[in-house]
């Protein structure tokens, strides 16, 4: 396949890793790469870049898409063939309060990388060598793959640089993610410390205290004290993801992330709307491995599809008989794909209009249409739609 059939704009979303990642290997591809965020936050060169720009509508279908924007350049419409949307997630600390004068002694994990990585120009040789550090896993609320990773990262960083003592303590250790398992066993081999508390129902609640001489975690098994206690942060969908999944006409999950709800598409980050990919942690919990896999994925997603330089449409598409549509928009309402628009279109009549590069075949227009005016094309009604 040569770069030049590979000429299609394709516009990115957010400054994200995994924004990067599809920016870099977009370009790399050869596509027309554009890219829409905060501003002054470019991750990754572009052909195009909206710095400071939101994306308040994506009109069209797949290869002709119209991407409405706003912000401080004023409003602008942008045609591209596909998005990949990496707007990542969001994160605050998340410290426990009330436990005591030594609240100093209490970090979250970026503090206490931070402190780590930051080059001693003063003091002992070696000053935290008989010191202990405590990080603590799943306090209130179950860790998240992403910074889980983080605090495992960061208790191998504290055994490797102070050669001091690092215990870490967890109620369910998440070893699913891509090198969580391996790292957990090079830490146990490093001489780090793993406690489980909280393990069966009878278990007494965790404790923590903290003063001016150190710090505790009280459970099950007894009292470890120390010099420190880390925490990881709190991750959650960005407070945009709502406004962003309307704008994009696909769905947010349960969770609050964007999410892949069509049963059809089994690889994931292949949104609801074709044309439309995810990547990243705008829609799943993942470790900076995973984000980077994640991201590739979109862009293998994104060129299968626009590759070859044509658009096929799928097999099975549905058609409107315009004499019978009443336009009541019950199939551009219940439309999950986004494929039904009800406008002035062939032979300018008002009626409803399949976008047939958007179909998916599913038949939820044709299920939902009350007067049948919505069929496969040069294919029967099913019976279990009759």
């Amino acid at each position: 396949m040569s770069k030049a059939s590979r000429s299609l704009p394709v516009m990115v979303l957010g400054d994200s890793l995994a924004a990067r990642v599809a920016l870099i290997e977009m370009g790399d591809l050869g596509y027309a790469t554009q890219w829409v965020g905060d501003q002054n936050a470019q991750p990754a060169p572009s052909r195009e870049t909206f710095p400071g720009q939101r994306l308040t509508a994506l009109k069209g279908q797949v290869g002709s898409f119209q991407a409405q924007l706003d912000g401080p350049a004023g409003a602008q419409s942008v045609q591209t063939a596909a998005l990949i949307v990496a707007t990542g997630n969001e994160r605050r600390p998340a410290l426990p309060t009330d436990i005591g004068p030594g609240e100093h002694r209490i970090l979250t994990i970026s503090k206490l990388l931070e402190r780590i990585e930051t080059p001693r120009t003063s003091g002992q040789v070696m000053e935290h060598v008989h010191q202990r550090v405590l990080l603590v896993l799943d306090w209130e609320t179950k860790t998240p793959r992403q910074t889980a990773y983080e605090l495992l990262e960061t208790s191998q960083r504290a055994r490797e640089r102070w050669r001091c003592e690092v215990y870490v303590f967890y109620l369910d250790l998440i070893v699913d993610a891509p090198g969580i398992e391996a790292l957990t066993r090079d830490l146990r081999e490093a001489g780090i410390v793993f406690c489980r508390y909280g393990a069966g129902p009878d278990c007494p609640t965790p404790t923590l205290s903290a003063d001016m001489d150190g710090v505790s975690f009280a459970f099950e098994e007894g009292q470890v004290s120390g010099d420190l206690l880390a925490f990881p942060d709190e991750v959650a969908p960005r407070t945009d993801t709502a406004e962003l999944a309307q704008a994009l006409n696909i769905r947010v999950g349960e969770d609050g992330y964007l999410q892949d709800v069509n049963i059809r598409h089994y690889r994931l980050g292949i949104s609801s709307r074709r044309g439309v990919f995810l990547a990243g942690r705008c829609h799943a919990d993942q470790t900076d491995t995973a984000a980077h896999d994640d991201a590739l994925q979109a862009v293998a997603n994104v060129d299968a599809l626009l590759g070859s330089g044509t658009i096929a449409r799928n097999p099975v598409i549905a058609r409107v008989d315009m004499e019978k549509c009443v336009r009541c928009l019950t199939c551009e309402r219940s439309c999950p794909h986004a494929a039904i628009l009800v406008e002035v279109a062939d032979q300018d009549v008002l009626a409803a209009h399949v976008l047939e590069l958007a179909c998916e075949g599913c038949g939820t227009c044709i299920s939902n249409c009350p007067v049948r005016a919505i069929s496969f094309v040069d294919q029967p009604i099913p019976a279990w739609m009759a």
